[in-house]
């Protein structure tokens, strides 16, 4: 081959770099940087319109390089995927730098006057809850995100009525039906805390039924009901990509679990490494609606349980074919839907002014249902939070060893250490030292108060050292007062 030949196969990579170079500009410029954002964590976004309608895509997902991809090939380019990757690594940089911060909601947004609800429709449309009204809306004033998952809420119709949905589930006393009916107005809310929802009951009492009917209305999703996570980081991922958490057959609820769930009800902020080589942290700041089925009673922690709606589900007597009873609930879903969202108007509307008399834990929960005008709410939700307290306790070794201290002594006192060698004289075997026991005994003190009238203190004696002092009383107190 002779050198002039040679020479014209050799490729020019400087021209090649720069023609890829000039690709990229044009792909990010194709992007209007006013439509770039962010969230709070660093996390970047886009606003793309679609089909005459606005949708929100993190850029690092596959939607958003689709739809880049699909913007090259409009201009006659065909990027490949170190182009697609650089071209969003800048859009990313002038998102997080130049683009404004925003809250980004998934499935439930809200405010103090306004809730609005990802219908999860093709039209991206949402549903606009006010002090005087619902409405489908075609642009809602907040940005949603959607993970894959996520299904469409029924299009909710006027005229029909909460009791409707009675028929469909397995619960049969008027009270624990107002409690279903809570939780569900609670978790679209979109504000916690939120109560934690645990169905008790033997094989055939339909409890993964009532969750799934539950979730319908709510939080649509391809897997209705869950596995419990073995991690911690399995809930997280789990929370990032659900509006509400459902766990099905829960035989037992490891502590970090347990107080994991109490933190996510409730509210909080959780890390975790991104993956476990990085060295930086994935922030999670959430509160999350939870409902759990299991057979037996798996509330070990007192906590967890004040936190809990507990509903013990009988066996089905009158049993009829799945397939048919979704396909009734399918026909009322759409009513039930738009009475549901009745409600949240009313409580919209009434709860600045709505007062309850000796809250509980779940102040903003309790006060919420009352506002949302379910009928002596305060009276199911007091008696059935007692009830999980009573049953917490009656599964706890500590705390039955504990009654039996004190039934044969009204009074005790003396050091942490004394009273494990006490303890241990009637065959407890649950705590492994003085200080683990001490702990164990704040965690279910106020439960020993509350369900059994046995109060337990830890006063300072003349060493300086903490002691411990019971007593009970001839009744136990009512429910007292406690923040959220």
């Amino acid at each position: 081959m002779d050198e002039e030949s040679t020479e014209s196969n050799v490729i020019d990579f400087s021209t090649e770099r720069e023609k890829k170079q000039k690709q990229v500009e044009i792909l990010v410029r194709r992007i209007d940087p006013d439509y770039l954002f962010h969230d709070q964590d660093k996390v970047a976004y886009a606003d793309v319109i679609m089909k005459g309608h606005r949708e929100t895509w993190p850029l690092q997902s596959k939607c958003f390089e689709l739809y880049l991809r699909s913007e090259a090939h409009s201009l006659g380019l065909f990027p490949d995927p170190s182009m697609l990757s650089r071209s969003i690594e800048q859009l990313e940089s002038k998102a997080i730098v130049e683009g404004p911060c925003r809250d980004v909601h998934l499935r439930v947004a809200a405010d103090d006057d306004s809730i609005y609800i990802d219908l999860c429709d093709e039209e991206w449309r949402a549903i606009s809850v006010s002090r005087t009204e619902w409405k489908l809306v075609s642009s809602p004033p907040v940005r949603f995100r959607r993970t894959s998952g996520m299904l469409q809420l029924p299009i909710p119709r006027p005229g029909g009525s909460v009791e409707s949905l009675k028929q469909f589930i397995n619960v049969k006393a008027d009270d624990d039906f107002k409690l279903v009916v809570a939780f569900a107005l609670s978790a679209l809310r979109g504000r916690g805390p939120y109560p934690v929802l645990v169905l008790v009951g033997e094989q055939g009492s339909a409890k993964s039924t009532l969750i799934k009917m539950i979730r319908s209305l709510i939080d649509p999703n391809k897997a209705p009901v869950r596995s419990s996570p073995r991690e911690k980081r399995d809930l997280f991922v789990s929370a990032g990509n659900c509006h509400l958490l459902a766990f099905d057959n829960v035989s037992k609820l490891p502590d970090w679990l347990s107080d994991t769930m109490c933190q996510l009800a409730t509210g909080g902020s959780f890390s975790t490494r991104q993956l476990y080589t990085d060295r930086e942290e994935m922030l999670f700041t959430a509160a999350r609606p939870i409902a759990l089925n299991g057979i037996g009673d798996f509330l070990t922690r007192g906590d967890l349980a004040d936190r809990s709606i507990i509903l013990t589900l009988d066996p089905v007597s009158d049993r009829k074919t799945e397939s048919d009873l979704y396909k009734r609930f399918e026909n009322e879903r759409s009513r039930i839907f738009g009475a549901m969202l009745d409600m949240l108007v009313t409580g919209l509307r009434t709860f600045p002014h709505t007062e309850v008399a000796n809250l509980p834990r779940m102040a903003d929960f309790l006060q919420w249902a009352v506002a949302c005008g379910i009928d002596r709410i305060e009276s199911a939700y007091t008696h059935n939070r007692l009830g999980a307290v009573e049953s917490m306790l009656e599964s706890s070794p500590l705390a039955i060893v504990v009654r039996g201290l004190i039934a044969e002594n009204p009074v005790w006192e003396g050091t942490a250490s004394d009273l494990l060698e006490s303890l241990k004289g009637l065959g407890f075997e649950g705590a492994d030292s003085p200080s683990a026991l001490s702990g164990d005994l704040r965690r279910i003190g106020t439960a020993l108060r509350e369900a059994w009238g046995i109060d337990v203190s830890f006063p300072k004696r003349r060493s300086h050292r903490r002691g411990i002092r019971i007593v009970t009383r001839t009744s136990p107190s009512p429910v007292s007062p406690v923040s959220s």
